[in-house]
């Protein structure tokens, strides 16, 4: 692939917000564009023709108070049709435009139910592949809307995969960490099912050391650490080793109290290393 004179060398992250209810949905999605604008970065959205103003990105950024008419004028707030976007070469079409045109970055998002207007689900999972790879190329921040409720078996494997180091959950998130990821937030009942998916695909094929930095979890719940034990056991079985790094107190007595850091193949350590 071509990146042109003016491909800049900063990579981008590619989020997967994980939504149970339209507010949050919106509360996110408003949070993430407004701080692209304010950054002075090219927010680009798609949506399907006909969609309800309610569920429409500018109506709900005009209602927490975001200058739309300014964003849009000055050219910071751009509006594609599916079609368009999801064509092959779509994404990176836009992309290098905006850049050209002197934006220190891009933000792209669209929901999977916008995207499936146009593509089937292969189609789908295809321009996520293409998109993982575009934001290491290019200074591309891209949110994926994702209805929780829609994401059921082998779908939600493959597509946890390829954000599992940018989930963003209600109480739940995840980041980038040396031999492993790091989470932060709560984990309760709520959301164990979100962190059996990034646990089972993080480990699948790992076989030697797995680093999960806890430094930023508030809250583990006995559930939470069931899942854990149960969705690692088989990196365990064979092998591996989950480090559990810088629990918070609180997190560190319940390991404790549930004989966590007493399993075979787990390591809780105090801090990260």
């Amino acid at each position: 692939m071509s990146t042109g004179p003016s491909q800049p060398s900063v990579a981008g992250d590619h989020l997967m917000m994980l939504h149970t209810s339209e507010r949050d949905r919106r509360d996110g999605l408003a949070a993430w564009v407004n701080e692209g604008l304010t950054l002075g970065e090219a927010v680009v959205y798609t949506e399907p023709e006909g969609e309800p103003e309610d569920r429409c990105l500018l109506p709900v950024l005009a209602a927490r108070g975001i200058d739309v008419g300014a964003a849009r004028e000055a050219g910071r707030l751009v509006g594609h049709p599916p079609a368009e976007v999801y064509r092959p070469d779509g994404v990176a079409r836009i992309v290098r435009r905006l850049l050209a045109q002197g934006f220190p970055a891009v933000r792209l998002t669209a929901e999977r139910a916008t995207a499936l207007t146009v593509l089937n689900e292969e189609g789908h999972l295809a321009v996520e592949t293409t998109v993982d790879d575009l934001c290491r190329e290019y200074p591309l921040f891209v949110l994926c809307q994702y209805q929780r409720s829609a994401l059921t078996g082998s779908r939600l494997d493959e597509v946890t995969a390829l954000h599992l180091l940018g989930i963003r959950d209600r109480q739940l998130g995840t980041r980038p960490h040396p031999g492993g990821l790091g989470l932060s937030g709560e984990i309760d009942l709520a959301n164990e099912d979100v962190l059996a998916w990034v646990l089972r695909t993080a480990t699948a094929t790992c076989s030697t050391t797995f680093t999960l930095d806890l430094s930023q979890v508030g809250f583990l719940g006995v559930g939470g650490v069931r899942v854990m034990e149960e969705t690692t056991s088989a990196f365990r079985d064979r092998g591996g080793l989950l480090r559990a790094v810088a629990p918070q107190p609180a997190v560190a007595q319940v390991f404790r109290l549930l004989g966590f850091d007493r399993l075979p193949g787990v390591a809780v350590v105090g801090r990260p290393g």
